[in-house]
């Protein structure tokens, strides 16, 4: 019979709400990552044992421990990261949990800052040492591809080729569609608030012009009104530069797609350009990674 696992920390930051959920849907497993706001790397011990206890007295278990690791820039201090490693090998173990889920390294600076091909020898390196730390032990690496994290579209990528036009629209469309509703999710979930959401100039401004066109309006209708304004500011913006790159470079055949730089893009802003449309909604496609760090994520440039 099929078991179904999911991320329920993105139901509610609540363990009994993700269990009754969960339940509800013959979901039998979780991939777990976060409860009560905290990662699973950092939950204490009164903390696991209590998601343990209650998961076990509802017939359920973990079946990977669904890390951060290395979602991290690969210039970052690398003794602390593979510390953290050995907490979710730790934690795998105490759960009886058979993966541990991971990422491949942003380059240096973070994710967007600069090719990654220059840091493969690097990544192999780190994943060696995870590797001879495993031996003899029963959790088992999976790897998610992130995009913007080595090897993140294979050997297209390491030779510096481009998908297809369909590939890139996919893959963007997906990016506006993920972070306007993870603010959702967000929002629902109590790992952001709205107070927090009013700094970032993107989401301000929306809301202002919500409150302009319907007076009075509060709660869910105006959070909602405001993320659909928000999705199609980025699709119109996404469409309308996308038809002028593929205008200017005359593609005309899918190699020719694959040699050019990026056709599908969002308007590219000049560092310090003065205009209110440079800062774009970004949140981290699964909060609980790092719930600290969202409100720092929820503006980025999408050039």
């Amino acid at each position: 019979m099929l078991k179904i696992a999911a991320f329920a920390d993105e139901i509610s930051p609540d363990i009994n709400e993700q269990i009754k959920v969960c339940k509800a849907n013959s979901v039998t497993h979780f991939e777990l990552r976060g409860v009560a706001g905290k990662n699973v790397l950092d939950f204490d011990d009164a903390l696991k044992n209590e998601v343990k206890s209650k998961l076990s007295a509802n017939g359920m278990g973990v079946i990977s421990i669904g890390s951060p690791i290395g979602k991290v820039a690969i210039d970052q201090p690398w003794d602390k990261h593979f510390d953290r490693f050995k907490i979710a090998v730790d934690m795998a173990e105490f759960f009886n949990a058979p993966y541990i889920r991971l990422f491949s390294y942003y380059p240096a600076g973070g994710e967007g800052k600069g090719p990654t091909d220059g840091i493969k020898d690097e990544v192999i390196k780190r994943f060696n040492q995870k590797v001879e730390y495993l031996k003899g032990r029963k959790p088992i690496m999976v790897h998610e591809n992130e995009k913007g994290i080595y090897g993140d579209i294979g050997r297209r990528f390491i030779e510096r080729k481009q998908p297809s036009l369909e590939a890139q629209l996919a893959n963007l469309a997906d990016e506006i569609a993920y972070n306007n509703h993870d603010i959702d999710d967000g929002l629902r979930s109590g790992l952001i608030t709205t107070t927090q959401l009013d700094e970032v100039d993107f989401y301000a401004r929306h809301l202002s012009e919500v409150a302009r066109a319907y007076p009075g309006i509060t709660g869910r209708r105006a959070i909602h009104e405001t993320i659909r304004r928000m999705i199609n500011a980025l699709a119109v913006d996404l469409i309308q530069t996308s038809q002028s790159h593929i205008r200017d470079a005359g593609v005309q055949s899918i190699d020719e797609v694959r040699n050019a730089a990026a056709l599908i893009r969002f308007v590219a802003r000049s560092a310090g350009e003065p205009d209110p449309d440079a800062d774009r909604p970004h949140v981290r496609h699964r909060l609980g990674d790092e719930p600290q760090a969202v409100v720092q994520d929820l503006a980025c440039n999408h050039s």
